[in-house]
C-alpha cells in the first residue's frame, strides 16, 4: 500500500512544492494525537507499583499471568 503523503513528496519534487508544508504539517498534527492516545493507554494500564506511570509492572503480571514488561522485553 503506498502513503498519500509519499506520492505527494515525490510529486512535490517534479512540480513543486505547493501545499506540501501544510499536508506535512497535519500529517505531524495525526502523529501527536495518536501518541497523546498511546501515552494516555500508557498511563492507564502499565502502572509500576506505588501507581506510577512506567512499563514495568504491567497489567499482565496484576492479574496473575506471570510476566512483566521492562525496557528490554518480557520477563517471565
Amino acid at each position: 500500500m503506498r502513503s498519500s503523503l509519499l506520492l505527494r513528496m515525490r510529486a512535490a519534487a517534479m512540480v513543486g512544492t505547493s501545499g506540501l508544508r501544510a499536508e506535512l504539517e497535519r500529517h505531524l498534527a495525526l502523529h501527536r494525537e495518536q501518541l497523546e492516545e498511546y501515552l494516555a493507554i500508557e498511563v492507564r494500564d502499565f502502572r509500576r507499583s506505588g501507581g506510577a506511570p512506567g512499563r514495568t509492572g504491567c497489567a499482565i503480571s496484576s492479574c496473575g499471568a506471570g510476566s512483566t514488561w521492562s525496557g528490554s522485553g518480557w520477563n517471565g
